[in-house]
């Protein structure tokens, strides 16, 4: 079978990146040096494609609880616009995978899970989690997910974000929070759900659209 590209992969390869497969996918390995782009995130910025990344929903008015059973700690204690890191653990407390949990409505949890182990996360989740007052829905590759990460990430973003108000939510955005914002490109204004989340070590933005 062959690697399924992310929404991006055109214009990864119309710009010269040297793709490989990943988990299933067709990824950007680099660009041109390894060691500029470890720079560029330390000293300024880079960017992400984690579009591979799995996406489960677990909505419902059960679906905190849930979620509760299914992942170690809880879940349901979030409010809207935050997140919280987490684990899928099998029944002897050995870890299937991590994953970040982010409450986007009162009634709508969002999973992202390692690319890796995404089958196995959806299928626990349908496991655990389905019933009258929760739905379980994998929507792995139906939403892209760009992260800008380095020193310099909220001033790349707010650059290309047009509403005053939404640049003020961002700029005073906590660490493990997310909220909606309006990102100017070049085919014109995308909506996206903006967290301040990653993995790199330095602050940033993860961006689903």
């Amino acid at each position: 079978m062959s690697p399924r590209p992310t929404p991006l992969a055109d214009e990864h390869r119309a710009l010269g990146a040297t793709m490989t497969g990943f988990a299933g996918w067709d990824m950007p390995l680099r660009y041109a040096s390894d060691v500029a782009e470890h720079h560029a995130v330390r000293r300024a910025a880079g960017l992400f494609d984690l579009s591979h990344m799995g996406q489960v929903t677990v909505t419902g008015p059960d679906a905190g609880r849930a979620l509760d059973g299914a992942l170690v700690g809880w879940v349901s204690t979030l409010e809207v616009g935050r997140a919280r890191y987490t684990m899928l653990c099998d029944a002897d407390g050995g870890v299937l995978d991590d994953v970040i949990v982010y409450r986007t409505a009162p009634e709508e949890l969002l999973v992202v899970a390692n690319a890796a182990n995404t089958d196995t996360v959806v299928g626990e989740l349908h496991e655990r989690c389905a019933g009258p007052g929760a739905r379980v829905e994998d929507r792995t590759g139906t939403t892209a997910l760009i992260a800008v990460q380095g020193p310099r990430a909220l001033d790349v973003l707010t650059a290309l974000v047009p509403g005053a108000g939404d640049r003020e939510t961002l700029s005073g955005m906590r660490y493990y929070a997310a909220a909606g914002a309006t990102v100017r490109t070049a085919d014109g204004d995308v909506q996206v759900l903006a967290a301040r989340t990653g993995y790199t070590g330095e602050d940033g933005f993860e961006l689903f659209a």
